[in-house]
């Protein structure tokens, strides 16, 4: 038999993760900004000299490939964080596996009971034995 609950827990897994990356590149775009603006800043207010200048200028491109390459990673996580925020999927995913493990261990500890007398109870076990013996 499928193990349903933990088909749809690595679902669950993997949205979550996406989720992790999305929070990651919003936080690295948000702080190269910042270091962009810092050396924006300092170039517009401080007198700096040519080769301050040009660290500066090589600090200013790493960090707008590096917020450029993050951006473009928020961009397309964008829409599975918007689903999340609209409709809760990872509590929806939790919802589905408890309840998938519910109904999974009520199977487990399902048992027969007789709705007629005019069938005896050991009868039925057995009939049940066989047919379970010829189904593998």
């Amino acid at each position: 038999m499928m193990d349903y609950a933990n088909r749809v827990r690595r679902i669950r897994n993997e949205l979550v993760g996406i989720l992790s990356e999305y929070e990651s590149a919003c936080d690295i775009v948000k702080k190269e900004q910042g270091v962009m603006q810092d050396i924006a800043h300092k170039l517009e207010l401080y007198r700096t000299s040519d080769k301050e200048r040009q660290k500066l200028a090589t600090i200013y491109a790493n960090s707008a490939r590096k917020r450029r390459k993050h951006k473009d990673c928020k961009e397309l996580l964008e829409v599975v964080e918007r689903i999340e925020n609209e409709i809760f999927l990872i509590s929806r995913f939790d919802a589905m596996i408890e309840e998938i493990d519910n109904t999974k261990l009520k199977q487990e500890k399902r048992q027969y009971a007789p709705r007629s007398t005019k069938i005896r109870f050991d009868d039925v076990e057995k009939f049940i034995d066989m047919r379970v013996t010829d189904e593998k």
